[in-house]
């Protein structure tokens, strides 16, 4: 019995000693998103540019949009088919019924193909500026050596956190970021 409570209180004193020196360190914790970044840059305003060329020449957007306007139009057919009682206007309300139902599949099927291709677009248009950011995140990182990097949607705005976008910024050799960007984490770093 003597010698659990030797092993116990050993025990115990290791512990507290080890969780003490733990919290005497304090994480170096940042805040970053490259996404963000990325968009700060002035030469995504190209990437946003070519996407919008791109849209209009996107078969398709184009599809995605006709089938949009056909449902508006079949539904306003099948609203005012509805108001009448007689049956030749009930066999159109069930056949517009049908084609909206086909039509809403074909738009359920197709949403997200367009969300992809717009996505893949501008990932290969902007891949440089995330390759250009990338390395100067890794730069600024290996310079700080940060335990934890945390994105903007988590953390409240006057935390207490490095705030990435400033160093990288100055390593990208800007003048100056977005306001919602600069507002984040402390304020020791500045363009």
């Amino acid at each position: 019995m003597k010698n659990f409570f030797f092993h116990f209180f050993m025990f115990v004193a290791i512990f507290f000693c080890v969780t003490e020196k733990l919290y005497s360190q304090q994480l170096k914790v940042a805040v970053f998103d490259i996404d963000s970044m990325v968009h700060a840059l002035h030469e995504y305003a190209t990437v946003n540019s070519l996407m919008e060329i791109y849209a209009f020449e996107d078969t398709i957007e184009i599809d995605y949009q006709i089938l949009c306007g056909e449902l508006k139009r079949l539904d306003s057919v099948f609203i005012n088919a509805g108001t009448y009682n007689d049956e030749r206007h009930i066999k159109l309300g069930d056949s517009v019924g049908y084609q909206i139902q086909k039509l809403k599949s074909s738009i359920d099927y197709l949403k997200p193909i367009v969300e992809q291709h717009k996505n893949d677009e501008k990932q290969i248009l902007a891949g440089r500026l995330y390759e250009k950011v990338n390395i100067a995140f890794k730069k600024v990182t290996n310079e700080k050596k940060y335990d934890r990097i945390l994105k903007i949607s988590e953390v409240e705005p006057d935390s207490d956190f490095d705030n990435l976008f400033i160093l990288v910024a100055k390593e990208l050799k800007l003048t100056s970021l977005p306001a919602n960007l600069l507002k984040i984490g402390n304020k020791m770093f500045s363009l």
